[in-house]
């Protein structure tokens, strides 16, 4: 059974993720009202009210509203995503073992370069059949990659519930789960489209394990 799966806040802990990333932008005089101003200050790519974040386009607006040494920027935050894995919390791993990886889909909704980079270097990449970073709806790119995935039943899991209505609406037939960790940055209500509200991939594996049994 395929199981498709979102990153940020389902399986990286982002809240902790953006504390620290900001702290990298304080260390070159960008205080945390101005790295929230410029934070999407650029055209993007808009789908669901989600917008794509580019480290790259924010640096190049602080260059030109604060005078920052952007190449500097760069090198540090380029250095501190270097170390991603930290950010992995402690059920992933073992989520992803109970798995073979022909069956497990990473699927996420950002900026290719920032995601890849994020991604690589948390070392969950070899788990995965598929790692895809879109700015389409997840439901679309699960139509595209899955061969026969209207006929088979699959799982989706996501911290989001219109990301979870999307794909529920297009493969009703599909098991969907809203994950709620406590360090989320959101706490969407459960809807319709949400067969399970699990708090952490360790309920979620209990669960997948008796779908597929």
């Amino acid at each position: 059974m395929k199981i498709f799966i979102d990153f940020d806040d389902a399986i990286f802990n982002t809240k902790a993720f953006k504390k620290k990333f900001i702290g990298v932008f304080r260390k070159h005089g960008v205080s945390k009202e101005d790295f929230d101003k410029s934070y999407k200050d650029y055209p993007t790519v808009v789908k669901k009210n989600i917008s794509k974040y580019d480290p790259r386009m924010q640096i190049k607006v602080l260059e030109k509203r604060l005078g920052i040494e952007g190449k500097k920027l760069k090198r540090d935050i380029n250095k501190f995503l270097s170390g991603t894995d930290k950010f992995i919390t402690s059920d992933v791993l073992p989520f992803l073992k109970k798995f073979k990886k022909r069956d497990l889909f990473l699927i996420t909704y950002g900026d290719a370069y920032f995601q890849k980079i994020k991604i690589r270097n948390c070392g969950i990449r070899k788990y995965f059949s598929k790692v895809i970073v879109t700015d389409k709806l997840k439901a679309e790119e699960i139509a595209r990659l899955a061969d026969n995935v209207e006929k088979e039943t699959f799982v989706f899991i996501d911290d989001r519930a219109d990301q979870i209505e999307s794909v529920k609406k297009k493969f009703p037939h599909c098991a969907t789960f809203l994950i709620k960790r406590k360090e989320g940055r959101y706490n969407d209500k459960r809807t319709k489209h949400v067969d399970f509200e699990v708090k952490n991939l360790t309920e979620a594996g209990k669960i997948i394990g008796d779908i597929a049994k």
